[in-house]
C-alpha cells in the first residue's frame, strides 16, 4: 500500500512562463503551458497540459483486432496565495479529464469502435496559517473538496449488434481540518490536529446482450 500526496508548489520571484510541445509514436502529442511568480504579497502558480494519442488496439492484434483506441487527457492546476502580517492564505485546485476508447476484451472479435470511458476529477482546497498568537506555534485550518466521476458507454454496432452498456459512478469527499504545530526547539516539534471527513458515492450499471438484460444500482451512501 502507499499514499501519493500531490502539492502544487507556490509561485515565487519574478513572474515567468513556459510552454512546450512533444510528439511521438501513434500520433501522440503533448502540449504544456504554465506560469508562476509573485507580485507584492500575492503569489500564483498555474499549469495546463493536454495529451492526445491515436494509440493501438487494446484487443490483441494477434487475434485479428486492429481498431486503434485513442486516448485524450486534459489536466490543469492552480495555486493562489496571499501573505499578511498576521496570516498566510492559499487557494489551490486541480482538474483532470480523460476520454479513452476501449475494447470488450483481448480475444478475437473483441474490437469495439464505439465504446468510450470518460473520467472527470477535480479538487479544491482553501487554507489559512498563522503564528500570530505564539511565534513557536503555527496553526493551519483548511477545507477541501474532491469529486470523481466516470461513465462507460457502449452502444450497439455492426460487430456487436446486441450489446449495450451504460455504467456510471460518482464519488465525493469533503474535509475540514485544524493542525497545530509547536516548535519546542530546532530538533523537536509537537503536532496536534483534528479533522472530520465525509465521503459520498453512488453507481449504476445497466447492460443488455446475448445473455439478456442486467442492472445493478448502488444508491447514494455517506460515510463520515
Amino acid at each position: 500500500g502507499g499514499v501519493i500526496n500531490i502539492i502544487t508548489k507556490r509561485g515565487s520571484g519574478t513572474p515567468t512562463a513556459f510552454a512546450s510541445i512533444e510528439g511521438g509514436s501513434y500520433e501522440t502529442f503533448i502540449e504544456k503551458a504554465g506560469s508562476s511568480g509573485a507580485v507584492g504579497n500575492a503569489d500564483y502558480s498555474l499549469a495546463l497540459s493536454r495529451e492526445d494519442s491515436a494509440s493501438i488496439s487494446a484487443a490483441a492484434n494477434s487475434a485479428g483486432n486492429s481498431e486503434p483506441d485513442g486516448y485524450h487527457n486534459t489536466s490543469g492546476s492552480a495555486k493562489l496565495g496571499y501573505t499578511t502580517a498576521l496570516a498566510d492564505f492559499d487557494l489551490s485546485g486541480r482538474i483532470h479529464n480523460t476520454n479513452a476508447d476501449i475494447d470488450n476484451s483481448g480475444g478475437a472479435g473483441q474490437d469495439d469502435p464505439n465504446r468510450h470511458l470518460n473520467t472527470n476529477q477535480y479538487s479544491l482546497r482553501a487554507a489559512a496559517s498563522s503564528s500570530a498568537l505564539i511565534s513557536a506555534l503555527e496553526q493551519t485550518a483548511s477545507v477541501s473538496f474532491a469529486e470523481t466521476s466516470y461513465d462507460d458507454n457502449n452502444d450497439p454496432d455492426d460487430a456487436h449488434p446486441l450489446d449495450r452498456l451504460r455504467s456510471q459512478f460518482t464519488g465525493s469527499m469533503l474535509k475540514f481540518d485544524l493542525l497545530n504545530t509547536y516548535s519546542i526547539d530546532k530538533d523537536q516539534r509537537l503536532v496536534l490536529g483534528i479533522e472530520t471527513e465525509k465521503e459520498r458515492g453512488d453507481s449504476d450499471y445497466a447492460s443488455d446482450g446475448e445473455f439478456g438484460p442486467f442492472n445493478t444500482t448502488f444508491a447514494k451512501k455517506d460515510a463520515r
